[in-house]
């Protein structure tokens, strides 16, 4: 007996940009286990995304303020707009590429002495390594993630057109074959108060990403 023909009903890809102009998020962002809702926002400004840090890190094995869009392309690129003024030193947000709580790269705003930097930081195993510290003008940054089969790089812009790249890290440390597991590495939006909540909130105006395979 031949079997019938299912009818086909392709999934629409993604747009390339989300807004965060929606009541909700969309469904292609996840948190990370049980999350605390009030720290997150579509409201507070609308067509942002607003997150609050609380004390979670992204090294503690509990839920962050984070939400997570998938790798899905080996060769991608993944660019946010930040606003993000905080007002003490314990104070961060940025973008993460995230494989599992040791097994992470950070870039982040944070308070300096004078004005803001931003930081590029490895989390792998029980290494914590800050690989550069750049200082940077108060007001809205863009925060770029890219990456192919060897590397990813980081850059960031503060005028929204040259984007000034960092030196690339292997993407073999934050691998499944590297770091274990079997659900893969998140592009990360996140804030925290490292040990302690966050009175700044940080403000995603909008997430891209691309595909490149």
């Amino acid at each position: 007996m031949k079997c019938p023909t299912l009818p086909q009903h392709p999934v629409p890809a993604l747009p390339v940009r989300d807004d965060f102009d929606g009541d909700q998020l969309a469904f292609q962002w996840n948190y990370l286990r049980n999350p605390v809702r009030e720290n997150y926002s579509l409201t507070d400004e609308k067509g942002k995304l607003a997150i609050q840090g609380s004390p979670v890190t992204l090294d503690d094995m509990d839920s962050p303020s984070f939400v997570g869009h998938r790798q899905q392309h080996i060769q991608f690129t993944a660019t946010t707009q930040l606003d993000f003024a905080p007002k003490t030193s314990n104070e961060i947000a940025g973008i993460t590429l995230y494989m599992n709580p040791l097994h992470h790269y950070d870039f982040y705003v944070k308070k300096a002495s004078k004005g803001q930097t931003l930081v590029l930081r490895y989390k792998l195993g029980n290494i914590n390594h800050i690989e550069k510290e750049i200082p940077v003008k108060k007001g809205s940054i863009q925060l770029r993630a890219e990456g192919d089969w060897s590397n990813y790089t980081f850059s960031y812009s503060e005028d929204g057109k040259t984007f000034i790249k960092l030196p690339p890290v292997n993407t073999y440390f934050i691998s499944k074959e590297t770091a274990g597991g079997f659900t893969g590495v998140y592009i990360g939006l996140y804030a925290s108060g490292l040990g302690q909540k966050s009175k700044t909130k940080a403000y995603f105006d909008w997430f891209d990403y691309e595909g490149h395979d």
